[in-house]
């Protein structure tokens, strides 16, 4: 019998809450059911402490299920409410599957911003990275 790796949550912290760089959010270990309850509201929070966009990265996710796409959907709504946008980055190999079976739209990169997007003076652009 294998040993299940803990579903654990580091945040990035901010010194000012001005700063145009995402906050992220690098999840590890396994995420289902029992795990949704504190990941939904830990992600918005992240979000909101720092007043920046939010970066969520599943490079050491070991398992997830569709209920944890749904609470990532659900956090990332929450937070479009709030002026706020979710990227996903780096998804573990087990990660992008079912990301791709359940909510292939949130591998898709996305401007943070309209000012990002149009590419305003000092703005970071994805465009052609």
């Amino acid at each position: 019998m294998s040993r299940s790796e803990p579903a654990s949550i580091s945040v990035s912290r901010r010194a000012a809450s001005s700063c145009p760089e995402p906050t992220v959010v690098w999840l590890r270990g396994e995420y289902d059911i029992a795990t949704n309850a504190a990941l939904g509201p830990t992600l918005v929070g992240a979000a909101d402490r720092d007043g920046n966009d939010l970066l969520v990265d599943l490079s050491g996710v070991t398992f997830m299920d569709a209920s944890t796409v749904g609470a990532i959907i659900d956090s990332a709504n929450r937070l479009r409410v709030r002026s706020h946008a979710l990227e996903i980055r780096d998804p573990s190999p087990l990660a992008r599957r079912v990301l791709e079976m359940c909510a292939p739209n949130l591998l898709m990169p996305r401007a943070r911003t309209l000012v990002h997007a149009m590419g305003a003076p000092g703005a970071r652009s994805r465009v052609g990275s």
